[in-house]
């Protein structure tokens, strides 16, 4: 049985993928002490996903909360949930105000909000997450690889901050779901004291239309000329190439193969070389079977 030597208190803004991610891996790694969770709905994460899907009656409604209901989540992870909208985050002195004027101050905070479109300033719109000059913002939250933000004790994880992609070599939003719940676990591991870096990521799509898959991974903006290969099992890959590498590629057929492709291009960007490990092997051969 752990003993915590102190008591510490840590607070998650927000609850969606990133959030409860960041709160999985906080106990997973062996922090005992108080995680209070702040978010305007009481229901589980969402996916954004499966709402698609639920709206146009493919799925029950409980698909759209894969994770389960927030009273579930707090039982099971031992969490404290405030069914309350944050007016404002210090991260001077790591304070929360609610919009009910309650506050609270913690060890440490993942901001986990998500994100909304940029409004332009406008006349009595000047309300802002976080209290200006207390952390370094730059069009969302800026992190490095430990998913810290310029004040101590401060993270930041999902659509809300600005992370490096891989390909284009500058900070950009990933407005993805796999990637909010990459940077959730590595914030959580973080402030657990465990080691962990996120390095990055490359823009990645997936949709349906008309029963047909739609997937492209990378920058599409990428320039270089076209190549498009028709494969016997009806699936069709369109490859943006460069002089010496693919910049881009776009699948029409079947989304199943598109996690393996997304790895061997992170794989390659970040190492210069690319060597399929036995899964990504494993998973291929099974794909070809299957086709």
């Amino acid at each position: 049985m752990e003993v915590c030597v102190f008591m510490e208190r840590y607070a998650i803004v927000g609850f969606g993928c990133a959030g409860y991610n960041g709160a999985k891996a906080l106990r997973e790694h062996g922090f005992c002490g108080e995680i209070h969770v702040y978010s305007n709905i009481d229901s589980g994460p969402e996916s954004p996903i499966m709402v698609t899907y639920y709206a146009g009656g493919i799925v029950a409604r409980d698909a759209c909360t894969p994770f389960g209901s927030l009273e579930n989540i707090a039982d099971n992870l031992g969490l404290t949930p405030h069914v309350a909208a944050v007016a404002r985050i210090n991260g001077k002195n790591k304070e929360i105000m609610t919009d009910a004027g309650i506050r609270g101050r913690f060890d440490k905070i993942l901001i986990a909000t998500g994100a909304s479109p940029q409004i332009p300033p406008t006349k009595g719109n000047t309300a802002e997450f976080i209290v200006p000059g207390t952390i370094h913002m730059d069009r969302g939250i800026v992190v490095n690889v430990r998913m810290e933000t310029s004040a101590e004790g401060i993270y930041a994880a999902g659509d809300c901050c600005r992370v490096c992609n891989t390909q284009a070599g500058r900070r950009t939003a990933f407005g993805l779901w796999a990637s909010a719940g990459m940077q959730g676990r590595t914030a959580g591991k973080i402030m657990a004291g465990a080691c962990s870096e996120h390095d990055g990521n490359v823009s990645h799509n997936i949709t349906h239309f008309i029963d047909m898959d739609f997937a492209g991974s990378c920058g599409s903006s990428i320039p270089g000329e076209r190549r498009t290969y028709m494969l016997d099992n009806g699936l069709m890959i369109e490859l943006v190439a460069g002089d010496s590498h693919a910049g881009c590629i776009n699948l029409l057929g079947d989304h199943k193969v598109c996690g393996i492709i997304k790895s061997m291009f992170l794989q390659r960007l970040r190492s210069g070389i690319f060597k399929p490990v036995m899964a990504q092997e494993s998973m291929s051969k099974k794909q070809k079977c299957d086709g």
